[in-house]
């Protein structure tokens, strides 16, 4: 339609000044003046909003929107409706049924497919706004703050199981804001003391894609403590060019409840949960590692996976 109007534009105004050249009958006017005349029309017409092709702004990537892409994900109201229709799908039930069968034989199985699903879901929602761009910092910060949290909900639902407190079996640190932190053996060892933990997936993934030597995972732990309850708490210490669009906290408490039911899916117990979250973590570097030096995401990933593994916040 527009294109249509353009080529009647065209001529009429073609056809006004070629009757104006006739009535005119001068040399200067025909020669000179008429065209630089028809010229300017055709400028003054093609920057109206009519005439001009709509230019789509530059789109930077702003961080901020995309994580709201994952999180405005429709979530179950709970984990049975979760699984419920999770389940109602033969697809679904099939895996289900092969993850199962092959538990005894490969108990990563769940893990290991449930992890690569949930970061193609957190993947393809930072991408599903416009840009096709992923902020590389902020999906590590996220993945990182998601993991963390997992091995403090598995803890606690291995206490239900047992019978027992849901934080029956934390250590209690008071920071210099009165929040309880918590800590312990039983929170450390799905974090960093065993070769599927957080850590030990995040480090076998970041020295495959290059880091060597690793970072101190030592000093993160002691700037963990040192910071309980005040402002640089849970706040990655990383150059401003790699800073995440927002802080774990707030990651945690938009994505999880959108993006855990599917974890649970893929896993027969709770102590699977952060083998699935490192899995996660694992694609992601080995996607980003020609974007980013893999020791900077190996930084980004534990700077926000150990202080989320000790708030004492809980989530669906």
């Amino acid at each position: 339609m527009k294109s249509a109007l353009r080529i009647l534009v065209g001529v009429a105004v073609f056809g006004g000044f070629a009757c104006l050249t006739t009535l005119a009958n001068g040399q200067v006017f025909t020669y000179y003046i008429a065209p630089i005349a028809t010229a300017l029309v055709f400028v003054a017409l093609s920057r109206t909003p009519l005439f001009s092709r709509a230019k789509t702004p530059p789109i930077k990537n702003k961080p901020p929107t995309q994580a709201a892409a994952v999180a405005q994900t429709p979530a179950p109201r709970d984990a049975a409706e979760a699984e419920k229709a999770f389940m109602a799908n033969p697809a679904s039930r099939s895996l289900r049924a092969m993850i199962e069968a092959k538990s005894e034989e490969s108990p990563r199985l769940g893990p290991g497919l449930g992890g690569k699903e949930v970061f193609q879901r957190i993947f393809n929602g930072m991408s599903a706004n416009g840009t096709r761009r992923v902020h590389v910092e902020s999906l590590l910060c996220m993945l990182g703050a998601l993991a963390g949290y997992s091995c403090q909900a598995s803890v606690r639902a291995d206490c239900v199981a047992r019978g027992l407190p849901e934080n029956g079996l934390f250590a209690r640190l008071t920071g210099a804001d009165g929040t309880d932190y918590f800590f312990g053996d039983h929170l450390n060892k799905p974090m960093s003391e065993t070769e599927y933990s957080v850590w030990g997936l995040t480090a076998a993934a970041a020295h495959t894609a290059g880091c060597d030597p690793l970072p101190d995972i030592g000093d993160i732990f002691t700037h963990t403590v040192e910071t309980l309850g005040k402002p640089g708490f849970g706040i990655p210490r990383v150059p401003e060019q790699h800073r995440a669009s927002d802080l774990p906290i707030n990651f945690l408490r938009d994505v999880w409840p959108v993006i855990h039911p599917t974890a649970k899916w893929f896993c027969l117990k709770p102590s699977d949960w952060p083998i699935l979250y490192g899995v996660a973590i694992q694609e992601a570097i080995s996607l980003t590692k020609t974007i980013i030096d893999p020791r900077m995401a190996f930084i980004i990933v534990m700077e926000s996976a150990i202080p989320m593994s000790k708030v004492n916040i809980k989530l669906a």
